[in-house]
């Protein structure tokens, strides 16, 4: 028991606000861009940041739930402290900025923001009369047995899906390196590009500046980008749009930016070999 509640109540808990989280994410980003896009940092459909924050927020403020002044800070400043903090820990184990809210208002080192944090204070309101008990409702109708197997199963899935997406990101965050290592060789060539989409930017491989130099002829520029990285996985991208990496000099690239140098890059080669130009 903690606080009066059993493990396997606030198992089942994180599990429906972590899920519950990524199902709000997700529409929200279909809304505004029109498309899908699998908000999670994990694989499967949850965002434990939203688990978390539910459990605590639920765990901790249940003596002040008839305060609304006192529950809304206060559940306004946990859930901005769980924000910074896993902010803080992916960019240790990471080298990477996940989320930026640097040009937001009032932010904190880009980590956390006034208006992200207002927006937990209202969650935090409605956990104790309306989330909460909708929560409760759906456990009340799942057989405490079918729950343990069901936690079962999320477990193990989740330990899986944690293994296979901390291997993946950590290679994703190896083929970053790569990219911004094989920008420095090339070019810097800084001109303002409007209208790409992040689809139409991901989509302009370093293989496809391989297949242009290639046709165009251009020996040196061949010889140097046949070499080129890589970059092998879109989705976190997608889901971390204002993603940046940190460099060995400890400054903060957004990969959004890196990508297009590249793209642009790849512009500045085709426009030399219709030119005649035989060298990059």
């Amino acid at each position: 028991m903690i606080a009066g509640l059993s493990i396997y109540y606030i198992l089942m808990d994180f599990y429906i606000f972590a899920f519950a989280g990524w199902i709000y994410e997700c529409t929200f980003v279909f809304l505004r861009d029109r498309k899908f896009v699998n908000r999670g940092f994990l694989l499967g459909p949850v965002l434990p940041l939203y688990g978390f924050g539910a459990v605590l927020v639920y765990v901790l403020l249940r003596p002040f739930s008839e305060i609304a002044s006192l529950l809304y800070i206060m559940g306004m400043v946990i859930a901005t402290v769980i924000e910074y903090i896993t902010s803080w820990l992916l960019e240790v184990a990471f080298h990477a900025k996940w989320w930026d809210y640097s040009k937001e208002p009032y932010n904190f080192q880009g980590r956390i923001a006034l208006i992200p944090s207002l927006f937990w204070g209202i969650l935090s309101l409605l956990m104790f009369d309306v989330l909460q008990p909708a929560a409760s409702f759906i456990m009340g109708n799942i057989p405490e047995d079918s729950g343990r197997i069901l936690l079962g199963i999320f477990l193990l899935l989740t330990v899986a899906d944690v293994t296979y997406t901390v291997i993946t990101t950590f290679n994703f965050r190896k083929q970053l390196e790569n990219l911004y290592e094989f920008r420095k060789e090339l070019e810097y060539l800084l001109q303002e590009i409007k209208g790409i989409s992040m689809r139409d930017i991901l989509n302009s491989t370093t293989k496809e500046l391989v297949e242009k130099v290639s046709a165009m002829g251009l020996t040196e520029g061949k010889e140097l980008l046949k070499h080129a990285p890589r970059l092998r996985s879109h989705r976190l991208l997608e889901a971390f749009p204002t993603m940046k990496i940190i460099t060995k000099n400890r400054s903060a690239v957004e990969v959004k930016e890196l990508l297009l140098n590249l793209k642009q890059k790849a512009v500045n080669v085709r426009k030399k070999g219709e030119n005649g130009e035989h060298n990059i």
